[in-house]
């Protein structure tokens, strides 16, 4: 082990899949130097160049100084029992093959190497509204409820601490590859690294942190690939009633403003009027040879109202929504990125979504937007239906509205036409604040009152009302044939049961339900 005297280094290190051999790891093409019982160093040194920014000052300087950048860099590969080691310096990580580390590794070491109330840096990935990438540094240490980490609908990607025992660094950072800083010498290396594959091995994290392997990214090129391979093969071969796949608009958008789709700019075919992975399929010569990279070429074209003007372009890959399952793990692709859950995790959200389910009392969708269904809706009810669609009040530094459709007895209706996971997300966020609001906020209610019609007025707006008299549903238009709770995507089940949730905490009753559409 290192001594006192030792040169604090800082080091970047990757654990190799186990299937991994070192000239599958490296780019080629790279200088190699033995390092006497430790492993192998292969080294890259780029060619010197002038800097681009000294072209700014070539008209205003006598001479332009002659300046030169050189970039290198290392990578030290070296074996411990079965598992190969991969060390970085420089520009080294570039060295090393993508895909073939394992992932993870950096994280789950330092999770079983720090204490759990002592983490200084958290990043995270949030399955919301808007799906957002943070990094989170606290003034002090502190456990992950000091960061505003949310366990069960955050995706941890990167966490910063100290470890228990410093003879494993005086500071670690993991996400795929494990950065740390402490005092050593070349030749305590491999002991080191030893333990740090105990630490990988070890599953004792889950004691306190039980929530980080329900979902993680997949890194994994070759995975990636493979889960590519197999939604293909279903969407090929499978009745797409049942197929785990679909389409959906991967973004908030203006649907008063959007018309209907095409899977080609040709204006002579008739728009849809949503996405349907059947209606792209129809498009495609031959279904049995398409490709990932055809998905990547080919575009979802949304029209304005008058049919006239392109609002948006999107990629078929990034509209495409699957699930596979493999090996005791569900695989999720969603925003052109595959996700791994795990099993258990997906059957518990599924199985509390499934329990808000109700039939809608609510006319079919027949309409050219949301705002003529639910005018059409609230006249059709003769008086029973209050309309508050585009009806905006004020909460905080934002505008919500109260909801889209509130009835006689108390059913606060949100209304929204099928979409990706952020487009639901937005719905179940904006439901949860609206209700909080209504709750919480006297103001907001003489608010909400002034935009009601007399007959459904709240009486006295002082008072904060009873929730339980109050039911939150969320009604979804959408073409499946599929249970609404079968057809949504799983971060919005899980954005859903998120929100329901916290508003039955509130005492609301929660309800999910389908609009019809032809």
């Amino acid at each position: 082990m290192p001594t006192k005297s030792s040169k604090s280094h800082s080091l970047s290190i990757f654990l190799l899949r186990e299937d991994v051999r070192p000239n599958d790891a490296i780019k080629p093409n790279l200088q190699k130097l033995e390092v006497n019982d430790i492993g192998d160093l292969y080294i890259k040194q780029n060619p010197r160049t002038t800097p681009k920014w000294l072209t700014f000052f070539s008209d205003t300087l006598p001479e332009v100084p002659r300046l030169h950048n050189q970039s290198n860099g290392a990578l030290l590969l070296l074996k411990r029992g079965r598992r190969l080691f991969a060390l970085t310096f420089g520009l080294g990580r570039h060295l090393l093959e993508p895909g073939k580390s394992e992932e993870s590794f950096g994280l789950r070491v330092t999770l079983n190497s720090v204490d759990p109330a002592r983490l200084r840096s958290v990043d995270r990935r949030t399955f919301d509204a808007i799906s957002s990438h943070t990094r989170t540094q606290a003034s002090q240490e502190g456990d992950v409820t000091a960061f505003g980490l949310n366990v069960e609908q955050d995706l941890l990607r990167a966490a910063t601490g100290s470890p228990i025992n410093q003879q494993l660094g005086k500071r670690m950072t993991g996400m795929d590859s494990l950065a740390v800083t402490l005092p050593i010498n070349i030749k305590s290396l491999p002991s080191l690294l030893d333990k740090y594959l105990v630490q990988f091995k070890d599953e004792s994290y889950k004691q306190n942190f039980p929530w980080v392997d329900h979902i993680g990214e997949v890194h994994d090129g070759r995975l990636r690939e493979e889960l590519d391979r197999s939604l293909l093969s279903a969407i090929q071969s499978s009745d797409l009633s049942d197929l785990k796949a679909w389409l959906a608009v991967p973004e908030l958008i203006d649907w008063e403003q959007v018309g209907g789709f095409r899977y080609n700019p040709d204006k002579s075919i008739d728009p849809k009027p949503d996405l349907h992975l059947r209606d792209f399929l129809a498009t495609v010569p031959n279904v049995a040879r398409i490709t990932v990279d055809r998905l990547r070429e080919r575009h979802v074209y949304a029209y304005d109202s008058g049919d006239e003007n392109l609002v948006r372009r999107w990629t078929v890959y990034s509209c495409l929504y699957g699930e596979v399952d493999r090996d005791q793990t569900t695989y999720l692709l969603s925003g052109g990125i595959w996700y791994r859950v795990e099993k258990d995790f997906v059957a518990t959200v599924d199985r509390y979504v499934a329990k808000l389910v109700k039939i809608s009392s609510l006319p079919a969708y027949t309409d050219a937007s949301e705002g003529a269904y639910n005018r059409r809706v609230a006249r059709a009810s003769k008086g029973k239906i209050a309309l508050m669609d585009q009806k905006l009040i004020r909460v905080g530094g934002t505008t919500v509205e109260f909801c889209d459709l509130f009835t006689s007895d108390n059913k606060i209706i949100h209304v929204k036409r099928y979409g990706g996971s952020s487009v639901l997300s937005h719905l179940f966020s904006q439901g949860s604040v609206a209700a909080n609001a209504f709750l919480e906020d006297q103001a907001f209610r003489i608010a909400v009152n002034t935009k009601l019609p007399s007959t459904h007025q709240l009486n006295d707006t002082a008072p904060r009302p009873v929730a339980s008299d109050f039911e939150i549903n969320y009604a979804i238009v959408s073409r499946s044939q599929k249970r609404i709770d079968k057809a949504l995507p799983f971060f919005s089940r899980l954005n859903l049961r998120n929100a329901a949730r916290q508003l039955k905490a509130f005492g609301f009753h929660v309800t999910l339900s389908k609009i019809e559409t032809s």
